[in-house]
């Protein structure tokens, strides 16, 4: 992995991300829910989507990588919002404690990666682009043509492979 290949967004997400799953494996450590399992998975598959096209040059990602990072902070950040309303007065008792001060650092982190995931998303054009590059759903294509598609086939012409057999 080179970080040098990095656009200044992706290394800030990376970084974002790395302090997420660091947080996270702590916060689960520490008690603060399972759901913090979450917060650990998406940060972990946002590292991924940030050094896929390096790991795995030929593999095809299921959307861009502003769409994809903006969902996945998205996610993450709600994790941690919701994981801090459901510890609020254990938080509002402890704001100097350890745990509650690696929390804001996780819940800063999230913030982070939603928000380099979201200029990523702006400099590909502020498309959400989901189903990968070959024409999935939101790329632009449509399904191609049908099988009654080639010379001949249009307004009129008979289905293909009607051969005159039994009508229908």
């Amino acid at each position: 992995m080179d970080f040098s290949k990095l656009s200044q967004n992706e290394k800030m997400a990376a970084l974002a991300s790395a302090i997420v799953v660091v947080t996270s494996l702590i916060s689960i450590a520490r008690d603060w829910g399972s759901l913090m399992f979450l917060a650990l998975l998406t940060g972990a598959v946002a590292l991924v989507v940030i050094f896929a096209p390096q790991i795995m040059p030929n593999a095809k990602m299921p959307g861009s990588n502003g769409s994809l990072l903006t969902v996945l902070g998205g996610i993450t950040l709600l994790v941690w919002i919701v994981v801090l309303i459901d510890n609020l007065g254990w938080v509002g008792d402890h704001v100097v404690h350890w745990d509650t001060i690696q929390y804001f650092i996780g819940l800063i982190a999230a913030i982070g990666l939603t928000w380099y995931g979201w200029k990523m998303l702006q400099g590909e054009g502020g498309q959400m682009r989901f189903g990968g590059q070959g024409g999935g759903p939101g790329s632009g294509a449509g399904p191609g043509p049908g099988p009654g598609a080639g010379p001949g086939a249009g307004p009129g012409a008979p289905p293909a492979g009607d051969g005159g057999g039994t009508p229908a």
